[in-house]
């Protein structure tokens, strides 16, 4: 049996090879998180505000190596029932969300509208899990509700959610926390 020399030529199969690698390696990349860190499921917010908000998520989840995730949903899928913390948990892993040394680095607000003042949480992962404590994350909810959450401000809200988590990854990182964000004078902050 006769093999053409062209399929035999070296060059043509490190060609080959090269293209079928970089299509592989593509589809991996983007298949790893492939869902907007920005969720609205029920109307929250303008095509304007939807996208603002989307870019700033994106551009801070970069430039912190932290995925920042908020979900707007009117309801829970019924296979919750109200367990706001297992949706919170699941929609963070199964999304493909988390950045990082062990890809797990992120945190996600979760609103539902439904469940009225219970229908709002923070779930943390990877590092954020020690750098955003329980009090920590009473002060981020504060300054969502505070900075538009309740008045129907939603883009607002997300990025009070994203400056004040961003904040206290920025103190953990750097060496200045030491358990809560009380405890540090706000003179540090940047």
């Amino acid at each position: 049996m006769n093999i053409p020399k062209s399929i035999c030529n070296t060059e043509n199969n490190i060609f080959v090879f090269c293209v079928l690698f970089a299509s592989v390696f593509s589809l991996n990349f983007f298949a790893e998180n492939s869902s907007p860190r920005l969720y609205d499921g029920g109307n929250f917010f303008t095509d304007d505000e939807y996208f603002q908000v989307l870019d700033y998520l994106e551009s801070k989840s970069i430039s912190d190596n932290c995925d920042y995730v908020a979900v707007f949903i009117n309801d829970l899928p019924k296979s919750y029932g109200d367990d706001i913390v297992a949706f919170a948990d699941d929609y963070f892993d199964e999304n493909g969300f988390g950045r990082g040394d062990s890809h797990e680095d992120g945190i996600l607000l979760l609103v539902v509208s439904g469940l009225g003042n219970d229908g709002r949480y923070i779930s943390t992962c990877g590092r954020l899990i020690d750098a955003v404590n329980d009090d920590d994350i009473y002060t981020i909810g504060s300054a969502v509700k505070s900075n538009g959450l309740l008045s129907g401000n939603y883009s607002d809200a997300v990025t009070a959610f994203v400056d004040e988590s961003s904040y206290l990854l920025y103190l953990y990182d750097s060496g200045y926390y030491n358990g809560t964000a009380a405890e540090i004078p706000r003179m540090i902050r940047l």
